[in-house]
C-alpha cells in the first residue's frame, strides 16, 4: 500500500469519526439548527402602535369671579358683583412667546394679575374712587372642565392655579399691609394713593370710641 492510499484510508477514518460523533450529539440535543432558522424563531412581529389623536388645547380660560371692594371712603365702603374674565391658560405661562409687560410679575406672565387688572380696569371705567380702594376679595366659579377645588391641591398648582391658593384671593392696599405683590399692583394700575395707613386708622378709631 503506497503513501497515497494511506492518507486515502485516513481521511475516511476521520470522516466516519466526525459522523459518529454527530450522530451521538443528534441523539442526546436533537439535530443542530443552522443560525438563520435559530435567529427565525426569536424574532418578534412588528407591532403596530395607535398614535394618539393631538388633544385641542385651551390657551383662553373663562372664569367666573365673585367680587368685593372695599374702600376708604364711608360714603361708598363696600361693593359687590359677579365679573367674568379671560386669562391665558396658566399650565402654559412658562411657554407664552406673546407676552404683555404690564400683566408680568418677577419676569412671566401672571393670571393673578391679569385677572386682578380687568377688575381695577372696569372700576375705573365706572369710575369709581380706586385712589380709595382698600381691599378687593375675590371668590372664582370655574368652569365644570377645570374642576378647581374638587381635586387635590396638587393638581391645582400642576395646572397653574396655584395662585388661588396664595392669599386666599384677598388683597389689601394698606401702605402697611401689602406684600410685594399688591405692591406691584398698586405701582402697576396707580390705585390707593389716598389710603390710610392700617396702624393710623386703628388709632383714630380707638380716639373716637374714647370720645
Amino acid at each position: 500500500m503506497n503513501r497515497q492510499q494511506r492518507r486515502k484510508l485516513e481521511r475516511e477514518r476521520k470522516k466516519l469519526q466526525i459522523g459518529e460523533k454527530m450522530n451521538k450529539i443528534h441523539q442526546t440535543i436533537g439535530p443542530v439548527r443552522s443560525t438563520e432558522n435559530m435567529y427565525k424563531d426569536t424574532l418578534q412581529p412588528k407591532v403596530k402602535y395607535k398614535v394618539k389623536p393631538k388633544q385641542k388645547i385651551n390657551l383662553i380660560h373663562e372664569l367666573s369671579v365673585n367680587v368685593i371692594v372695599t374702600y376708604e371712603d364711608e360714603d361708598s365702603k363696600q361693593e359687590c358683583f359677579d365679573f367674568i374674565v379671560e386669562i391665558f391658560n396658566p399650565k402654559y405661562k412658562y411657554t407664552l412667546i406673546k407676552r404683555v409687560n404690564y400683566l408680568e410679575y418677577n419676569g412671566l406672565y401672571s393670571p393673578e394679575k391679569d385677572v386682578l387688572s380687568q377688575i381695577i380696569n372696569l372700576l375705573k371705567d365706572l369710575k369709581k374712587d380706586t385712589d380709595k380702594l382698600v381691599k378687593i376679595s375675590l371668590c372664582y366659579e370655574p368652569p365644570e372642565h377645570l374642576k378647581l377645588y374638587t381635586n387635590s391641591i396638587k393638581d391645582d398648582f400642576n395646572n397653574g392655579y396655584d395662585f388661588i391658593y396664595r392669599t386666599n384671593s384677598q388683597y389689601y392696599f394698606q401702605p402697611d399691609q401689602r406684600d410685594e405683590f399688591e405692591e406691584d399692583i398698586v405701582k402697576t394700575f396707580d390705585i390707593s394713593k389716598k389710603v390710610t395707613p392700617y396702624k393710623e386708622l386703628m388709632r383714630n378709631w380707638i380716639h373716637m370710641e374714647k370720645i
